[in-house]
């Protein structure tokens, strides 16, 4: 959009984001959290960063850091924009395990499936003391104040609603979207996603009805 947003500016077919702005972001993310982690005295130093312990060695060396020009290595994935977006969608849309890889609680014990690492492919059943599985699921909970989506520019919180509305009206796509409204949200949810959410997912051809419909159905018959 041109500064006057009078105009949407397409951006270029292969840019997908900043990378110098990127590299500039995380750096002072990394080292100011280093910093406070130093300062709350969570930070453990040993073998040749021994001295790091030292406030006098430590602040000269985070200075040294922010002072570096940092990369961050981005390029186009090899199998498609797909194969990015299943990735980031097991940790964007998925919980730590699914229910079906749970097999049973026994003896204190939770039994569940993992990936056989000699069989590709295959899975294989292992166990953890509950205690001890509960830690690991429990590394996956965010921590507070911190989402798993969130969203910048266009998109942010705070102007997205007045900036999707300007953008729609320059790109005349308002007669579109009223269009898909017209969808139900299952017919929505399968052309977005090509799932189907009333087809069976055993057979994959029979329909699944409510069952109030069948119980209704059987009572009129």
């Amino acid at each position: 959009m041109n500064k006057e947003k009078k105009k949407w500016i397409r951006g270029q077919e292969y840019y997908f984001l900043p990378v110098k702005v990127l590299a500039r972001v995380f750096k002072g993310k990394l080292l100011k959290y280093l910093q406070e982690l130093y300062r709350e005295d969570k930070l453990e130093f040993y073998g040749d960063i021994e001295d790091l312990k030292s406030f006098h060695i430590f602040d000269p060396f985070i200075r040294d850091l922010s002072s570096i020009e940092w990369n961050v290595y981005a390029k186009k994935p090899f199998a498609g924009l797909e194969q990015v977006i299943n990735y980031l969608g097991q940790y964007t849309h998925r919980m730590a395990i699914s229910n079906y890889r749970l097999i049973k609680i026994e003896d204190g014990r939770v039994y569940f499936k993992v990936r056989d690492k000699d069989k590709v492919g295959k899975k294989k059943i292992t166990n953890l003391d509950v205690s001890e599985f509960m830690r690991r699921f429990l590394l996956h909970v965010l921590p507070k104040g911190f989402v798993r989506i969130r969203h910048f520019g266009l998109l942010g919180n705070r102007y997205k609603k007045e900036k999707i509305k300007l953008i729609r009206e320059l790109e005349n796509i308002v007669e579109l979207l009223s269009s898909e409204a017209k969808l139900s949200w299952q017919e929505l949810l399968k052309k977005v996603t090509g799932i189907d959410i009333e087809e069976c997912p055993k057979c994959e051809q029979g329909q699944l009805v409510a069952v109030s419909e069948v119980e209704q159905t059987l009572n009129t018959s």
